[in-house]
């Protein structure tokens, strides 16, 4: 091989290099990695300087996680949420979308609708001892169970009829509560 061949072989080389890097700084710099659902947690700790003592409260969805982080106080009522969702279209991650405290998360239920895909959060230091959520849509039956004695976080399933009139939220006897 001639040193000429292998100057133009190792141009090829580097050039191929050069794109295959420029190619994976564009996918990680324009937002299509986010976050691993592994990881969702530690990076709302850190972002939001959440105490690491404090506890939390989960749901997820293919496209959505929420969190409540709350200091083991429930009476208090301190507390924290995030909610994380998947951009739509490419996107191999959660992003940050919303957090931070609500009084309506102290003494009832926050709804928390995502713009982008309809996913619908529910949050709650529980005070009302919300033990189940039931949807019905006339098609498809659903039944969420809660632990009444703490908070919580639910990602309501996604149907094209979701309406609120289809969702009951009932105490650990039975009752109705009102919620929105």
């Amino acid at each position: 091989m001639t040193i000429m061949a292998r100057n133009r072989k190792s141009y090829i080389i580097c050039g191929v290099a050069l794109v295959l890097i420029t190619a994976a700084a564009f996918v990680y710099f324009s937002g299509m990695i986010g976050i691993s659902a592994d990881y969702i947690e530690r990076d709302a700790r850190a972002s939001q300087r959440i105490n690491g003592s404090w506890e939390v409260a989960t749901s997820a969805s293919e496209r959505t996680i929420a969190m409540l982080f709350y200091d083991g106080m429930q009476d208090e009522g301190k507390h924290t949420f995030s909610i994380y969702a998947k951009h739509p279209g490419l996107s191999f991650g959660y992003f940050f979308r919303a957090g931070g405290s609500a009084s309506i998360i102290r003494d009832g239920i926050y709804v928390y609708l995502l713009p982008d895909d309809g996913e619908t959060t529910l949050l709650s230091m529980n005070k009302d001892n919300v033990a189940r959520i039931e949807i019905d849509d006339g098609i498809i039956k659903t039944h969420i169970d809660v632990d009444p004695s703490k908070p919580f976080a639910v990602v309501l399933p996604v149907n094209s009829d979701f309406d609120f009139d289809t969702i009951r939220i009932l105490d650990m006897e039975g009752n109705a509560v009102s919620w929105y």
